[in-house]
């Protein structure tokens, strides 16, 4: 038993001598291979032989991976995107000019329309009744306009018939009478004497007329305002939709009322101003017959002759203020302008509140009905101009690298090519944005509306296209592929080579193609940049 421990105790020493020389010694070289083992003996005791591995201290040695270089070029980059789309018809979107509660829609998807043709409408509230007042008073308005211009063209003409008579009567004053003059001086008096009663009646029965209308007007406008105290009274009583209609009925009647005094009044006081001048031109008119009588039945003399220069004179002056007065009645002249002005505003409001077809075409969506609220310039109906087509494009994801720009705007050109018409390119250009704003990468998808020039074929809807827009084009540029690129937090930098050493460098990036970057700035040609490690 105490040989056994002993030969153990024995092992155990010249295993911590082995291993203790083991981290002292040297590392053997491949020349000089480690010995296998080491053997002792103790006299009395059998040799035993303990196997010891040492260890190499160095690291084990890790194969370099390859790296991928590249050389800074010159040379041309392109930048393009692809866009996958299909035909569709021209669509435009209608929306109303104020907002509102829809009344009613007159048309469904798919329905064809013609220009002009009313889609749908909102409520219009009292419009159409205030219209429709409107257009009365305006009527009215100019009715009364038309009566003053046409007494004013009356006056005109009577004082042109005097202007001619006082000039006769000149000339007869300068000659001597006859027989037959001193005869029709006679029947002249008596006519002037007839006319003269004639338009003081005539005068008298205007006048009485016009007075009568304007009482009328007055009794019809405390009859309105009346009616009008009364309804104010049953709407305070009653605060309901009905009394409210009740109210605004009885207040645009005491305004057409009111209007009416106005027009009666204006009537009557131009009716009162031309009897005073008639009367007194016909008095005048029998004033002058007589004269004239007298002067015949003696020799010509120069007062006689003068007298009636100076008729020719005032028959002359009153044709003037005749013809100034038939220019129009300013006061009557812009009250129908301003009734003619409610009735365009209340029609553009009305109108405003409509909705009608541009042009003839197929109704895409309607996102209206009867009883929604809408408001002003939101889109409620699209409409397909099927006599016209354009392309409805988004961007192909597999067509660049995530960095590429896609900074595409209405009015830019793009080229386009159709699987059915093999080897045919067509023109075309970027007419209008229809997905999201400030897409920034390839998986958020933007859509555009491409128009273009059919070159007389026909392009079937939905028929598949192929849209390239040229970004922009460097040539005799310094470039890289994108995999030369690396990015710390979006700031793009490369690893120069240079002899034995690395060196980060950042760089300013120009044009991105799926092949070739532009470098703007931080390498020269011909530098030697490393890409990643190989996998």
């Amino acid at each position: 038993m105490s040989r056994t421990i002993t030969l153990l105790a024995l092992s155990l020493i010249l295993l911590l001598g082995a291993c203790t020389r083991a981290e002292v010694a040297p590392a053997p070289t491949p020349a000089e291979p480690a010995p296998a083992s080491t053997a002792t003996s103790s006299p009395g005791i059998a040799p035993t032989a303990v196997s010891v591995a040492i260890p190499d201290p160095r690291p084990a040695s890790v194969p370099q991976r390859p790296r991928a270089t590249y050389t800074v070029q010159r040379g041309e980059v392109v930048s393009e995107v692809a866009l996958l789309g299909r035909v569709t018809p021209l669509q435009q979107e209608l929306s109303f000019f104020e907002g509102g509660i829809v009344k009613r829609v007159l048309v469904e998807r798919g329905d064809q329309v013609e220009p002009g043709q009313l889609l749908a409408e909102l409520e219009l509230g009292d419009l159409e009744i205030q219209l429709r007042q409107a257009r009365a008073t305006y009527e009215q308005d100019k009715r009364a306009l038309e009566q003053a211009n046409e007494a004013a063209n009356t006056a005109v003409r009577q004082a042109t018939l005097d202007l001619e008579q006082a000039r006769t009567a000149l000339e007869e004053a300068r000659r001597p009478a006859r027989a037959e003059e001193v005869a029709r001086a006679r029947a002249r008096v008596e006519q002037a004497r007839a006319d003269l009663a004639t338009t003081r009646n005539n005068s008298a029965a205007l006048k009485h007329e016009n007075l009568r209308q304007m009482n009328l007007a007055v009794q019809n406008l405390e009859v309105a305002r009346v009616r009008l105290s009364e309804a104010q009274i049953r709407y305070q009583r009653e605060q309901t939709d009905q009394r409210r209609i009740e109210l605004q009925n009885a207040e645009d009647a005491a305004r057409l009322a009111e209007s009416e005094v106005e027009r009666a009044r204006v009537a009557y006081e131009t009716a009162l101003n031309n009897e005073v001048a008639a009367v007194q031109r016909a008095e005048a008119e029998v004033v002058a017959a007589e004269a004239d009588l007298a002067a015949l039945l003696r020799l010509p003399d120069p007062f006689r002759v003068a007298e009636a220069e100076r008729n020719v004179a005032r028959a002359q002056a009153n044709l003037e203020a005749a013809r100034q007065r038939a220019t129009g009645n300013p006061a009557l002249a812009k009250v129908v302008a301003t009734s003619l002005g409610e009735v365009e505003r209340l029609e553009y409001a009305i109108e405003r509140r409509r909705l009608y077809a541009p042009f003839a075409g197929e109704v895409g969506y309607v996102e209206i009905r009867p009883g929604t609220a809408v408001r002003a310039e939101s889109l409620v109906i699209s409409l397909f101009d099927l006599s016209r087509s354009e392309i409805v494009a988004n961007l192909d994801p597999n067509s660049a690298p995530d960095r590429l720009s896609t900074d595409i705007v209405p009015g830019q050109p793009v080229t386009i090519t159709f699987p059915r018409f093999p080897g045919t390119t067509f023109n075309g250009e970027v007419a209008r944005l229809l997905g999201r704003d400030g897409g920034t990468t390839l998986t958020d998808p933007i859509a555009y509306a491409i128009v273009f020039d059919p070159q007389g074929m026909v392009v079937a809807a939905r028929e598949p296209a192929n849209v390239t827009v040229l970004l922009g084009r460097s040539e005799n540029t310094l470039w890289l592929p994108p995999a030369a690129i690396r990015y710390n937090r979006e700031r793009p930098f490369v690893i120069v080579k240079e002899g034995n050493d690395e060196r980060r460098v950042e760089v300013s990036l120009g044009l991105v193609s799926r092949e070739r970057v532009e470098i703007l700035a931080g390498l020269r040609e011909n530098d030697i940049v490393l890409g990643e490690a190989a996998n």
